[in-house]
């Protein structure tokens, strides 16, 4: 049976979909950009695994988490515009600078803005909601759109879906990503990593702030972390015609990785490889989701 529930926060809510049967679940925080904050999940041996670096608390989400970006939803990028300056359409435009150590605009721009639950539903066989958030203009990016979030929990596991609407009555560039931490418990130096055709290693003591071009699939590319002291395999699959790439970070405690699938390269407003271009009111949807073995 799935459950939903909207549960406290400090001073905001935190809306929760379960599994009562497995004991799987997954959390969100509409109010702060529809951001990803839990998930549990259940291998084939049937042991649940909490698997994701979550905001602990209200405090926690404040201080720590949105420096991290932490399960943060990255859109109209992904990663940085560098100096958060961009040309489109013959036209110069300045984003807000939020990444002061560097001077770049970072993670696009609804990671702390407010969604509202549009709809939520538990089946037989999932449980859902849907967010949304409507952006008219702001400064340095003066576009409409709606943008919808889908989180399902079902049998294979949980799924992600974004749907964006150009709102506008002219062209809408974009590019789109998420920014999930994953952890097992342990530092990640134990753990590997499978990215198939790119990579396969043992994480070890290397850090990560890099970006992998995904090999191109019809249906799905999928990466693979796994820990083998906890029996621990998790899949990450990615829409292969639309996330084509994945941002590997490490922080610096070394306690979570980030996995980050994304549409494109960092930078899409200035190189524009891989630039989403949405003509009025054309709509597009990206699905990734996780999986245990």
């Amino acid at each position: 049976m799935y459950l939903i529930k909207t549960l406290p926060f400090g001073e905001t809510t935190l809306l929760q979909i379960s599994n009562s049967t497995t004991g799987e679940y997954f959390s969100c925080l509409p109010a702060f950009g529809a951001a990803l904050n839990q998930l549990q999940l259940q291998g084939n041996d049937r042991i649940n695994h909490r698997l994701m670096s979550e905001n602990s608390s209200y405090d926690n989400l404040l201080s720590e988490g949105q420096a991290m970006y932490r399960g943060s939803k990255l859109f109209p990028f992904p990663n940085r515009i560098k100096k958060g300056k961009y040309t489109y359409n013959n036209t110069k435009y300045q984003l807000h600078i939020n990444h002061q150590s560097e001077g770049h605009a970072i993670h696009g721009l609804v990671y702390n803005d407010a969604f509202k639950v549009i709809e939520q539903n538990t089946t037989p066989d999932c449980g859902f909601v849907v967010l949304e958030h409507i952006y008219n203009e702001k400064k340095g990016y003066p576009f409409h759109f709606k943008l919808q979030v889908r989180f399902e929990l079902n049998e294979n596991g949980f799924e992600c879906t974004t749907s964006v609407k150009n709102t506008a009555k002219y062209s809408l560039p974009m590019g789109d990503g998420w920014h999930p931490y994953f952890s097992t418990g342990r530092r990640v130096d134990g753990l590997n990593l499978h990215i198939p055709k790119v990579a396969k290693m043992r994480i070890g003591e290397r850090h990560f702030d890099k970006c992998y071009t995904l090999p191109e699939e019809k249906n799905k590319s999928v990466v693979e972390l796994v820990d083998d002291e906890h029996n621990i395999h998790l899949k990450m699959w990615m829409q292969g015609q639309d996330y084509k790439y994945l941002q590997i970070y490490t922080p610096a405690d070394r306690q979570s990785i980030a996995l980050e699938p994304m549409t494109c390269k960092p930078n899409v407003l200035n190189h524009k490889k891989d630039l989403i271009v949405l003509s009025p009111n054309e709509e597009k949807k990206l699905s990734w989701g996780l999986q245990l073995k």
